[in-house]
């Protein structure tokens, strides 16, 4: 449900409402919390970067941060560092 929750959410803030930015967050924030962000503890590149963009949209760069700290490594082990730095430097950008 959360899933559905977050898609619809991403159409309707790109397309209609930006506004609606927080409350995808939230989403967002409750699926981390609840260990539900990834599937079988993997995170794909799209979606790691774009919990960071709408944590920084939100205003929220110091949970941006940490998320991106946190799990670069669920997306990929090997290139940990890698990732991270893909994210910070999205934090960087905003």
């Amino acid at each position: 449900m959360v899933a559905y929750s977050i898609i619809y959410l991403t159409r309707q803030t790109s397309k209609y409402s930006p506004q609606r930015t927080p409350e995808l967050l939230e989403l967002y924030q409750f699926a981390v919390d609840s260990n539900t962000i990834g599937l079988n503890k993997f995170l794909n590149l799209q979606k790691y970067l774009n919990v960071i963009t709408v944590a920084c949209k939100s205003k929220e760069l110091n949970w941006a941060i940490e998320f991106a700290t946190e799990y670069a490594s669920k997306v990929s082990k090997s290139n940990e560092y890698s990732i991270a730095q893909i994210g910070h430097a999205n934090i960087d950008f905003f």
